[in-house]
């Protein structure tokens, strides 16, 4: 079935030359954290551990979907097979793991932005973001993911965690088959879909991917707050600031 379905994706592409492409991707998760390292590492508290497992768990079990046209993707979270006994802490945990904290990722190919919505307080904001900002570094190198011919790329970003500010590289690999600027987890502006990310340790990859005749409707979001990625992120700095202060004084 796998072998059909990826045989149908390349006769799709090699025909829709000139032609509009419309459908959904989906995407899964997964932690390549060491788990012999947590095991064997005293220093870590045992709970800790068993916490940090059981979120690479619920992360795996969590699906995707990218749904697009020739003009505009739009991705987002669709699925979780977490069960009622999962804590709170460890569904929170598995959602920092994922890299993707946004409700939805909207991709527009004719202005080249990523707009990533997000609600605070009961405010629904809209991160935007240009292609061009990703500054992505294209590479010669290659490598076959399901059948398909990706090329590496890569770039680097700066994230503020608990311990500060520290810069991460990001590695996608992208097909030029499928000729869609989209990815996952409001990663695009590449000459081809995005088949697999990996950020720090964990990796998004292509589970499958189903190409429609009728033109999909998509639209971008446009009620909300709009603020930079630079600006958002000092909105939630100074909410963390807020929280800790209210929680001192009670």
């Amino acid at each position: 079935m796998k072998e059909k379905l990826i045989i149908l994706i390349l006769l799709i592409t090699h025909c829709s030359i000139g032609q509009s492409l419309s459908g959904y991707a989906d995407y899964n998760k997964k932690s390549i954290v060491n788990d012999s390292l947590l095991k064997n590492n005293d220093d870590i508290d045992p709970e800790i551990v068993r916490t940090i497992q059981k979120a690479s768990n619920n992360l795996e079990k969590t699906n995707y979907r990218l749904y697009f046209n020739d003009l505009i993707g739009k991705y987002e979270k669709i699925k979780s097979l977490s069960s009622d006994s999962e804590s709170k802490l460890s569904i929170n945990m598995s959602k920092l793991l994922s890299g993707f904290i946004g409700n939805s990722a909207f991709y527009s190919k004719k202005d080249r932005i990523i707009i990533i919505t997000e609600e605070i307080y009961g405010e629904k904001i809209l991160i935007k973001t240009s292609f061009d900002s990703l500054n992505w570094k294209l590479t010669n190198d290659t490598k076959i993911i399901s059948n398909l011919t990706c090329y590496k790329a890569k770039t680097k970003k700066s994230v503020e965690g608990r311990s500060g500010k520290k810069v991460i590289e990001i590695i996608a690999w992208y097909a030029p088959e499928i000729n869609l600027p989209y990815g996952p987890d409001g990663y695009g502006g590449l000459p081809g879909l995005i088949v697999q990310l990996q950020k720090e340790n964990i990796i998004t990859f292509l589970k499958k991917i189903e190409f429609q005749d009728e033109m999909m409707k998509l639209k971008l979001p446009n009620k909300g707050r709009v603020m930079t990625e630079t600006e958002f992120n000092a909105l939630m700095k100074d909410a963390v600031i807020n929280r800790r202060k209210h929680y001192r004084k009670n």
